[in-house]
């Protein structure tokens, strides 16, 4: 039989703090843009690498809490990453694939440090806590911010707000990942009524922040959780009342909030916004208020009921329920007409109309489905036919779009996980993702049909886990690691249930049995050391990769910022974040542009030649070896590079023009040419976001 022991206080620590930690990390790296840029999540992947391998030296989970299926996940996720690392050898920006295995390890570490152990109630609920929680106050500083900044229109890209994270969906996913642990709060009964109610206020104040960046996706992935949610809890009433709170105080607020993507001018954004602003205060306040009274009554209802009478009505209020899930969908229906007639019109739309048919305010969520992502997809597809088996490597998707286009997008990402694993993994892996996905899964469904009346926070974990992955189908959220740590950390919290004790003990380490003893015992201390041997490797391995990227990133970017103040310290420091990121050629461009600024033309020259040997493919550096080349007198040699640029990105217009006139003899200004580029892609960042 089992045996329990008190828990003392360092072993609490231990157990429970390190994945609470994560948690924290996750919410902090949004502040950061939400960790995309190298010098921001490289630093916290170190931290919660040292963390997992601290918690296993210190305190390793007991057999009582390792599984077989969990096992299986991990092993599927790591595989996954080795095999992202393993598309370096065969893609053209190798440097790419191997920045995106290191962030493939990180979401396996995370989702390690989460599932060492068993999760009790407590602290079950004081994991969300800290996703919703710290989710709000990050909410609460964009807006105060937003009220009380001189030029609050920094915060917004063609009027949808885009801060903390400098992308506007992924902000928007943002605020909805922490809104399901916010309503899961709100309607969990071992928590103080005032607790609960402050919870379903913070809930309303993040779907409706979340408004302000008027994501298209973030709709539809909020309407797949909110049915997830209702159809898992065994609590269905209180999670539908919960939600019909939130979006009723949404619907009153969303004139307001619409009307800021719509102002034209900044002076006009002004006013909108401070209008929104008091419409998310007063709304917010007012489900608090009304959250509270009806907590208090129906804490009193409850006591007064007798059970059978509670649960006859449950029984009505599941029911009650599927009928208006059926009113809405016949509603739908009448509103859209002919569902043939509607998806046929929609697909046409989406495949055709492109982002100049997308309007601002609620135009952008009621009308055009245009975008650049029809040809994104295309693009995908057609990189997947012509390599299956292991696609065309690991956030490579840029390249051949360039290429293939037929739009004047240039996107790195294909907007899609599912696209995106299927072009630049192929078949294999595709393979190794669902089996972690659908082994994860698995034990989440398992979870939820142990976890009785511990279901609804697991539920809640989960769809926070889902919509993140919802809409990480159509964009790509994978990409800001802030949001990869919190939905991983959600969905193993999902994974490993939540228990029903007060887990104030703690199963003890089993005595090792007598039939262990002799020959098969000494095959399972070798089996075990071999694991330990290899799981040390791995972590050193997975350090070294961390911490050589992470200081190559942040000499890159410190170069870029300090060029101006003093360029020869620039210079240094992009030729030392070269050696460290000997497969990335971003550095030896960045370099060569600041040598050839400082009248040095063979320095800058040899930057760009050395980038060339990195990425053959790389068409700017091409571009910026063509002009040097013709301002030096080799007409042939730069003409030949122009050309290649050309292939490679044969819809960029300036290329042309450059070649042109050095084919007439004319001079060829390369700053003119860098200004009309940048100029080229900040009105590409002003279409994309009407």
């Amino acid at each position: 039989m089992l045996r329990l022991a008190p828990r003392s206080t360092a072993t609490i620590a231990a157990v429970q703090w390190p994945a609470l930690l994560t948690l924290a990390v996750g919410v902090l790296l949004a502040t950061q843009e939400g960790g995309f840029h190298g010098d921001a999540w490289y630093p916290a992947a170190l931290f919660l690498l040292a963390l997992l391998a601290l918690t296993l030296t210190v305190a390793p989970p007991t057999r009582e809490h390792r599984t077989r299926p969990l096992t299986r996940t991990l092993i599927a996720l790591a595989a996954f990453g080795l095999w992202t690392l393993s598309s370096a050898l065969w893609a053209d920006v190798p440097a790419a694939a191997w920045d995106g295995a290191n962030r493939a390890v990180l979401y396996g570490i995370v989702l390690a440090l989460v599932t060492l152990r068993r999760w009790p109630v407590t602290e079950y609920l004081a994991a969300l806590a800290i996703v919703a929680g710290g989710i709000c106050a990050i909410a609460i500083v964009v807006l105060a911010e937003g009220a009380l900044r001189a030029e609050p229109a920094a915060l917004f890209v063609g009027g949808r707000l885009s801060a903390p994270v400098g992308y506007a969906n992924a902000t928007a996913s943002l605020w909805l990942i922490g809104l399901w642990p916010a309503l899961t709060l709100a309607c969990e009964r071992r928590l103080h009524w005032a607790a609960r109610s402050f919870a379903l206020g913070g809930a309303c104040l993040l779907l409706e922040t979340s408004l302000l960046s008027v994501s298209r996706g973030a709709v539809a992935s909020v309407a797949v959780s909110a049915v997830l949610l209702v159809a898992v809890t065994d609590a269905r009433w209180k999670v539908a009342c919960a939600i019909a709170a939130v979006g009723g105080a949404m619907t009153l607020a969303a004139g307001p909030l619409l009307a800021v993507s719509g102002a034209a001018t900044s002076d006009e954004l002004d006013r909108a916004l401070a209008s929104a602003l008091a419409a998310i205060a007063w709304t917010s306040g007012l489900v608090v208020c009304v959250g509270a009274v009806a907590l208090i009554l129906g804490r009193r209802a409850a006591l007064a009921t007798a059970p059978d009478a509670r649960l006859a009505w449950r029984v009505r209020a599941d029911r009650t329920i599927a009928l208006l899930g059926a009113v809405v969908v016949v509603l739908v229906l009448v509103a859209i007409g002919n569902p043939a007639q509607w998806a046929s019109a929609s697909w046409h739309d989406f495949k055709t109309s492109g982002y100049t048919a997308v309007e601002g305010g609620a135009g952008r969520l009621t009308g055009s489905l245009g975008s650049g992502r029809y040809d994104f997809y295309r693009v995908a597809v057609d990189e997947f036919l012509e390599r299956p088996l292991t696609g065309i490597g690991y956030e490579n998707f840029q390249v051949p779009y360039l290429v293939h286009r037929r739009t004047d997008e240039a996107p790195r990402y294909p907007h899609s996980l599912a696209f995106g694993i299927l072009s630049q993994l192929g078949l294999v892996g595709s393979a190794l993702f669902v089996a972690f996905l659908g082994q994860a899964l698995a034990i989440v469904r398992r979870a939820l049909a142990s976890a009785r009346e511990q279901r609804l926070p697991v539920a809640g974990a989960l769809c926070g886990f889902t919509v993140w992955f919802a809409h990480g189908l159509v964009d790509w959220l994978w990409e800001f690691p802030a949001l990869g740590i919190l939905a991983f950390s959600l969905l193993g919290l999902a994974m490993r249930g939540c228990e029903a004790s007060s887990a104030a003990e703690l199963p003890c380490e089993q005595p090792r049995r007598r039939w262990l003893e002799g020959p098969r015992a000494n095959r399972v201390v070798v089996r075990t050391r071999a694991v330990r041997g290899l799981a040390v490797i791995a972590a050193l391995a997975a350090a070294a990769s961390f911490a050589t990227l992470g200081i190559a990133a942040r000499l890159t970017h410190a170069s870029i910022d300090g060029a101006a103040r003093d360029p020869a310290l620039a210079l240094a420091r992009l030729e030392q974040a070269s050696r460290l990121d000997v497969l990335n050629a971003a550095p030896l461009v960045t370099h060569g542009i600041i040598a050839r600024r400082l009248g040095r033309s063979q320095v800058a020259k040899r930057s760009f030649r050395e980038a060339l040997d990195r990425e053959p493919r790389n068409w700017f550096a091409s571009l910026e070896l063509g002009m040097l080349s013709a301002d030096t007198g080799r007409r042939d040699a730069a003409l030949a590079l122009l050309a290649r640029a050309e292939r490679l990105n044969p819809r960029q217009k300036l290329i042309g023009e450059a070649r042109r006139r050095v084919r007439r003899g004319q001079a060829v200004d390369p700053a003119t040419i860098e200004q009309a580029l940048f100029e080229d892609q900040r009105e590409r960042i002003r279409r994309v976001a009407p």
